[in-house]
């Protein structure tokens, strides 16, 4: 439903930034609110908003990264 959509988007929005698993938290609300089964792209738009909306929250800083330090930084997460 809407709402068990509108709670799990919270949790996720949430629990995003901080270091404990959002998907972690996704599986006990799913599982708490009896959601089965959950379909795996729901998850994975989750997943996708948080990231459009941390890009846009941080833009301008991320403006002011260099170049240098981007393609470092893709350098270094490729061992990952």
């Amino acid at each position: 439903t809407i709402w068990q959509a509108m709670i799990l988007g919270l949790a996720q929005g949430i629990t995003e930034l901080l270091p404990i698993s959002s998907s972690g938290h996704l599986v006990i609300l799913q599982n708490w609110l009896q959601i089965n089964p959950v379909p795996i792209i729901f998850d994975l738009y989750l997943h996708i908003i948080s990231i459009v909306v941390i890009i846009y929250y941080f833009m301008d800083s991320l403006r002011q990264i260099h170049l240098s330090l981007i393609s470092m930084l893709c350098l270094s997460s490729v061992p990952l």
